[in-house]
């Protein structure tokens, strides 16, 4: 309850300063356990390879279940087109971590829907105010990315973060990982 209190009061304060631009419009609170178990049926091929190079074996259900409840703010982006709503990706942000890595962790797992050029146009218009709007709350973000993702290392270059020094392998896979991240 006070979880989904503290979205309602976010929403609330979460328009963009371009008032042509309304970062809430294709976005909503977590529907648990139906937008989980939607994206993560659908989780893009990029994402669940990136999960295994962190050494994760839990399903895509579990690793969303625990993302949504870990974080401070966890979100559904929509389908710009859709007639029904169906999610493409959900997002976050927590401070759960946020002492040991001196950043809250931003995390983003979606479906190829993300693909669609309606939806692309959208999150490419927004998610530079949505990390505006994380760093304005939580100040720096970042989290850890695979190399071999270089679509979402470019995006997440393009919305203001930065590569810190260089890849790093992950110690239980050995696989190449760079910290990403923004400040205020």
């Amino acid at each position: 309850q006070l979880h989904d209190e503290r979205i309602a009061e976010n929403m609330s304060k979460g328009k963009s300063a371009d008032k042509s631009t309304d970062i809430w419009k294709y976005v909503t609170p977590v529907n648990i356990p139906h937008d989980i178990r939607y994206v993560a049926d659908r989780m893009r091929s990029v994402d669940i390879v990136e999960l295994q190079a962190e050494g994760c074996t839990a399903s895509p259900y579990k690793v969303l279940y625990r993302s949504c409840v870990i974080s401070d703010e966890a979100y559904t982006a929509i389908d710009t087109r859709a007639e029904r709503r169906t999610p493409v990706a959900l997002f976050g942000v927590g401070t759960l971590y946020a002492g040991e890595a001196g950043y809250a962790a931003v995390w983003f797992l979606g479906t190829d829907g993300l693909y669609a050029p309606h939806n692309a146009r959208v999150l490419l218009r927004v998610s530079r105010l949505w990390m505006d709007y994380f760093t304005s709350r939580y100040g720096a973000i970042g989290n850890e990315v695979h190399a071999g993702n270089v679509r979402s290392l470019r995006w997440l270059e393009w919305c203001g973060f930065r590569r810190l020094a260089s890849s790093h392998p992950n110690p239980f896979t050995g696989e190449l990982f760079y910290t990403m991240i923004r400040e205020p």
